[in-house]
């Protein structure tokens, strides 16, 4: 049985890992989007600071295609581009019977989130707030040209 145990542990470890480096990954993401002028011309994105106000009902079905999960944000502040709504609905494959996983989608947590609005709204996982992540991104918002 011991064999079995260093892969158990290094799978969970693993795990662990790329919960904990996930909001970096989104937002250096988020910073290759916002840095894309096809993307900021084509895609109308946006990026706010909002509050998870609605996480819909989880599929518990069997997935033969990716089934989407409502999240609703209530919109506190525009960080770049439009939305004239103070709400803004998406939906995040979710083929798990689980909720999705929390952080970061817990409801009322703040948070920061990149959209693309070209048919309707796509957006990246939210980050959960902090000033230093605010700070972050309007550093990427403020040296793109002709803003």
């Amino acid at each position: 049985m011991k064999p079995l145990l260093l892969p158990l542990f290094l799978l969970w470890t693993a795990a662990l890992s790329a919960q904990a480096l996930q909001p970096d990954a989104v937002l250096t993401e988020m910073h290759k989007r916002l840095a894309s002028s096809e993307k900021r011309t084509y895609h109308n994105p946006v990026v706010f600071i909002g509050e998870i106000t609605k996480l819909g009902a989880v599929f518990q079905g069997v997935c033969k295609s990716g089934v989407n999960q409502e999240v609703e944000f209530t919109i506190s502040r525009v960080l770049w581009g439009d939305h004239s709504e103070p709400v803004l609905r998406t939906g995040y494959i979710n083929c798990t019977r689980q909720p999705l996983p929390s952080p970061p989608f817990t409801l009322h947590a703040k948070v920061i989130v990149y959209c693309e609005q070209a048919r309707s709204a796509k957006c990246l996982a939210p980050v959960a707030f902090t000033d230093d992540r605010l700070h972050t991104v309007e550093s990427w918002i403020a040296a793109i040209p002709h803003h």
